[in-house]
């Protein structure tokens, strides 16, 4: 079971970003944002997902979000849901948004799995590239 500590520092450290993240599904509506923030951590701590266990920690809280708001909200991703943080990189808000695996990714698209990391690197520049302007 995870420590009061240490849930507390990964709420500090992340609640602005899977605040903003949850502001966008829910359309800017903060009840429903504040309730899906709420269900997110409840399973962060419920689940003991911390920093030691999953390496890609920024990314697992958003996975998870994504997927506890798919759960509450199913009807907002019925028509293909983007983050706009990752608007400009079609493969990694596959990889968020409709939670696909990569396979399933290069499948989709008969490419192989090089091929689709060669992506990734891309999509990870433009990302870099837009923060570094920020």
């Amino acid at each position: 079971m995870m420590s009061y500590l240490k849930f507390e520092n990964i709420y500090d450290k992340y609640c602005s970003m899977l605040y903003g993240i949850a502001l966008q599904i829910c359309y800017s509506n903060e009840n429903e944002a504040e309730e899906l923030l709420t269900s997110t951590f409840k399973k962060v701590k419920e689940q003991d997902i911390n920093q030691e266990k999953y390496p890609a920690y920024c990314i697992t809280l958003i996975r998870i979000i994504l997927k506890t708001a798919q759960e509450h909200y199913p009807l907002k991703f019925k028509y293909g849901f983007r983050l706009k943080q990752f608007e400009d990189t079609p493969l990694i808000n596959q990889l968020f948004c409709k939670q696909i695996s990569l396979q399933d990714y290069c499948k989709e698209k008969s490419i192989t799995n090089q091929e689709a990391l060669q992506i990734l690197r891309k999509e990870f520049s433009v990302i870099r590239a837009f923060e570094k302007r920020k």
